[in-house]
């Protein structure tokens, strides 16, 4: 049988990958064939040098921690047609980059993605109505989008100890339900997407507050508002800073604290608005 470590190709015909198949190996990439269908509980356990992992739209079954401790994967692609995200998937997975989970997703398994702490961002699809607990616990999560337009029934645990400052967006006319709704509303910022947001422009010397969905379109550096004692991100420029200007946008946001907005500006002389 074929070595498995550094690039590793399982041979066509193969059907499904068993348990623990690459427990520990030492492989860096594995190319998987379009003939496999299932994939086994623990296959890649372990296997602390995988990179990345392409797995074929023809997969249709997926056991719990497959990819468990893979501390060195950075990209993951699962199958188009999947359903269901089974739990520990990726858990203490600590260089995943991204994960774009497939649309007919129903379900994310518990601990799925535990521990990723570069996971910055996902994108729950519409269609989930099951999140498992400590599904995100303890992952980098700075961004997360929910698609479901009915916020379900989660665990306290699900996004414990992600980013304190994390913001969920949800779809237009969904904020007040997830505001409402048992842990999600713990989320610090709740905004619609493709509604009005607050964030602060920095452009030639001038600091500007808006409050709206142009921010892609405005010249200059922008920046979220900061939350609880975090710093913003303006600081940085604070002796540049030689103007404020409130838009006219921004007059209904209540801002959850100001910590450090204008502390060492001392160049400023001029606030609008």
């Amino acid at each position: 049988s074929l070595k498995r470590e550094g690039s590793y190709s399982v041979p066509i015909g193969t059907e499904t990958i068993e348990a623990s198949a690459f427990y520990k190996a030492n492989v860096s990439n594995v190319e998987l064939p379009t003939t496999l269908s299932t994939i086994k509980s623990q296959a890649f356990m372990y296997a602390y040098n995988l990179e990345g992992i392409i797995i074929p739209n023809t997969v249709n079954n997926l056991e719990n921690g497959i990819f468990y401790g893979c501390s060195g994967l950075e990209t993951a692609i699962l199958p188009n047609g999947l359903t269901s995200i089974p739990s520990n998937l990726f858990i203490n997975c600590k260089k995943l980059k991204s994960i774009y989970l497939p649309p007919n997703i129903t379900s994310i398994g518990s601990a799925s993605f535990g521990g990723c702490w570069v996971l910055t961002e996902v994108e729950i699809p519409s269609k989930v109505t099951t999140i498992g607990s400590k599904a995100f616990q303890n992952s980098g999560l700075k961004t997360v989008r929910c698609l479901m337009e009915t916020p379900c029934s989660i665990e306290s645990s699900v996004f414990s100890g992600i980013n304190s400052d994390a913001i969920l967006y949800v779809p237009a006319g969904c904020k007040s339900a997830y505001s409402s709704a048992d842990n999600w509303k713990n989320f610090s910022q709740i905004l619609e997407i493709g509604g009005d947001e607050p964030y602060a422009v920095f452009n030639d010397g001038t600091l500007t507050f808006y409050n709206d969905n142009n921010r892609s379109t405005r010249e200059g550096t922008t920046y979220d508002l900061n939350i609880g004692s975090n710093i913003p991100g303006w600081y940085d420029k604070r002796t540049s800073i030689t103007k404020v200007v409130f838009d006219n946008s921004f007059s209904t946001v209540l801002p959850v604290t100001t910590y450090y907005w204008f502390y060492g500006c001392s160049n400023l002389t001029e606030i609008q608005g």
